[in-house]
């Protein structure tokens, strides 16, 4: 995962879901937990559209001579944002999409989450994409 020098950038307003996917999944190749968190966010959708995930929670750093973009998620930002301590951000998602968010914070950095109220919450497509979250964390891709 990418270790910041330098003060990160928000995500452009351009840039499409697709291209902060690709960014995403730059920075967390390789760390097995990081790349099942953020393939549970890039298959739920949700997250990488909302305005105050991308200006909270993720650290944009642009094209440059060493290579593409590369986009990192601040996990502890994500946990205030779920928490509503992001000034300015309400925070006005149903339980499945904070179950997922609380879910894939968890798995990514070990903040706790409440693995049951989010099952609970979540269809079952969902529920499925948590459980290959887990599997990919585990080691089973």
């Amino acid at each position: 995962m990418t270790t910041m020098t330098t003060p990160p950038d928000a995500v452009p307003t351009d840039t499409t879901i697709a291209e902060l996917a690709a960014a995403l999944r730059r920075d967390a190749a390789g760390f097995l937990p990081a790349m099942a968190a953020v393939e549970l966010l890039i298959a739920h959708r949700h997250w990488l559209s909302r305005g105050p995930f991308r200006r909270g929670c993720v650290c944009w750093l642009p094209d440059d001579d060493e290579g593409p973009a590369v986009a990192t998620i601040d996990w502890a930002a994500t946990v205030a944002l779920l928490n509503a301590k992001i000034p300015g951000e309400p925070v006005g998602d149903t339980d499945s999409e904070r179950g997922v968010l609380a879910v894939a914070a968890s798995i990514a950095a070990g903040h706790p989450c409440d693995l049951g109220s989010a099952l609970l919450a979540c269809d079952t497509t969902n529920v499925g994409r948590i459980a290959d979250a887990v599997r990919t964390a585990g080691g089973a891709r």
